[in-house]
């Protein structure tokens, strides 16, 4: 063995501690044991010959399928918080708590498993081509191992996660170009070369690829020209969704639509958006804002700033951008009240006392918690049930006495403030009733002369039979819709019915 070659396997051995005595060595080795480093090198000989015909196309599917058995998470080692997350994910978003079947399981199952193994086939496929045919094998095969060792990237603290065999993220993304540099400052120092980089020259010696890789990702991330000026890139419905995960491969978005199994998927059921921002290059190539699309609605808009939120002067684009979308405030509306709902859970799960702007939140007081969910979230009434004393909470809110807040119909006397229920034709209560959690029904009256209407009215309004809308002065707020004068008003169409006066008042 030369001198060079020695030098080389020296660094496998010293790297990989116990590789020479591993049942893939022993077994392509000359028999003897101790002969290690001999062992190593017939091993990596041999490896990399299988990797050259495959590389041909002959065998490359069933190579990627070894690689799949041997590094691609089993299904029984998906951990249970993985369903859990879904079934959190769906209580965020006002879905209420849901059960997940046998069959959900399986699909979360399936769609973690094809994204690691789509992720896993970038490397495999990078470093069979043509473009990594001047890396040495010994090289391919030290990036390679390192990049099995690393798991989600954390942007807070600027580190990939490690790997195990329980890790549920997909494969880190391959950046060429921090893998280039990583294998050549590697060989300049085995070559005992020097590199221009101070800090890179010791984490190379280190040998370590994560550790190498890490400082790469770090260094371009920190080199990015974080500038507003954009193009938006629409994927459509159907379409192939290989090139909008190509676009977001080496930027750690941390979206889930960076694994081809979800992007499919979303694709399959709505148009996806991205806003891409220029790079060093001048090229627009830095991912920055998904909105994904359900249909003709907003499914999600996310940023790459913390937990997906937008950066701050990311959010004039978005307004921007979806201005001409027909569902754009519903959706903002939804985005807030399900976090602003999912705080006040948190906050009631750990006994942390509410104040009273999240008590007026809660209670629905000025305006309706709207959710993603196709009924009412379910966590109000949780929240509401476990605090156990509602009344002086409303009481509280209103400023107002406690039995001056009725519950139940037989609570009702003129002088209540707060009504949980829904009346009809009867106007004697309206006086002082400031809100009502549900409907009024008041189509029995013919004209609206005198008429004081809550502030809030939790359900449908009915005034049908009304002859004029003279005087009349319409709720602050209301769920769901208002019937007046055969005319059926929601909160989509108020504005066209309502003139604002100076002093805040809406009339009709």
């Amino acid at each position: 063995m030369e001198k060079k070659d020695k030098d080389i396997i020296k660094f496998i051995d010293k790297l990989y501690k116990d590789l020479y005595l591993s049942k893939e060595v022993l077994n392509h080795g000359n028999g003897n044991k101790y002969d290690k480093l001999n062992n190593i090198k017939t091993y990596l000989d041999k490896l990399e010959d299988v990797h050259n015909k495959a590389s041909l196309g002959k065998h490359i599917d069933y190579l990627k399928k070894c690689y799949h058995d041997k590094y691609v998470i089993k299904r029984e080692n998906i951990p249970e918080i993985c369903y859990q997350k879904q079934i959190d994910l769906a209580l965020k978003r006002g879905y209420g708590h849901v059960t997940l079947s046998e069959k959900d399981k399986k699909q979360i199952e399936d769609e973690i498993i094809e994204n690691q193994k789509a992720s896993l086939n970038k490397w495999i496929d990078y470093l069979l081509s043509e473009d990594a045919k001047f890396y040495p094998f010994w090289a391919k095969y030290w990036a390679f191992q390192g990049m099995l060792k690393l798991g989600n990237y954390d942007k807070k603290n600027r580190e990939y996660f490690k790997r195990t065999e329980k890790t549920t993220e997909k494969f880190a993304d391959l950046n060429r170009e921090a893998l280039a540099i990583a294998i050549d400052s590697m060989i300049k120092i085995l070559n005992k070369e020097e590199i221009s980089d101070e800090e890179l020259t010791k984490i190379v010696k280190s040998g370590s690829f994560s550790k190498i890789y890490t400082y790469l990702i770090n260094l371009e991330n920190k080199n990015i020209i974080k500038r507003e000026a954009g193009i938006w890139i629409k994927y459509d419905k159907g379409s192939n969704h290989i090139p909008l995960v190509e676009s977001l491969q080496g930027y750690n978005t941390k979206w889930c639509t960076s694994g081809e199994s979800t992007a499919k998927s979303q694709l399959q059921n709505g148009d996806f958006y991205v806003y891409y921002t220029l790079d060093e290059n001048d090229e627009y190539k830095i991912p920055r804002i998904a909105i994904r699309m359900e249909g003709n609605s907003i499914g999600e808009i996310r940023g790459i700033a913390e937990e997906q939120n937008l950066e701050s002067n990311m959010e004039k684009i978005v307004e921007e951008k979806i201005k001409d979308f027909p569902d754009k405030e519903k959706y903002y509306k939804k985005e807030y009240d399900m976090k602003e709902l999912t705080k006040i859970y948190d906050k009631h799960q750990n006994n942390i006392e509410l104040t009273k702007e999240e008590l007026i939140f809660l209670y629905e007081i000025y305006d309706t918690i709207d959710g993603f969910g196709y009924e009412k979230d379910p966590r109000i009434e949780e929240i509401i049930s476990g605090r156990n004393k509602a009344k002086k909470d409303i009481a509280f809110i209103l400023n107002c006495k406690d039995d001056q807040v009725a519950l139940n119909e037989n609570e009702i006397k003129e002088d209540i403030v707060y009504y949980k229920g829904s009346l009809s034709d009867d106007v004697k209560y309206l006086k002082f009733l400031k809100v009502i959690n549900g409907s009024l029904d008041l189509r029995s009256l013919t004209n609206a002369q005198g008429l004081e209407l809550p502030q809030t009215v939790g359900g449908y309004l009915d005034l049908s039979s009304l002859t004029s809308l003279d005087g009349l002065i319409v709720p602050e707020t209301f769920d769901y819709r208002i019937r007046l004068n055969n005319t059926i008003i929601t909160k989509d169409n108020i504005a066209e019915y309502r003139n604002l006066k100076q002093n805040s008042e809406k009339r009709i």
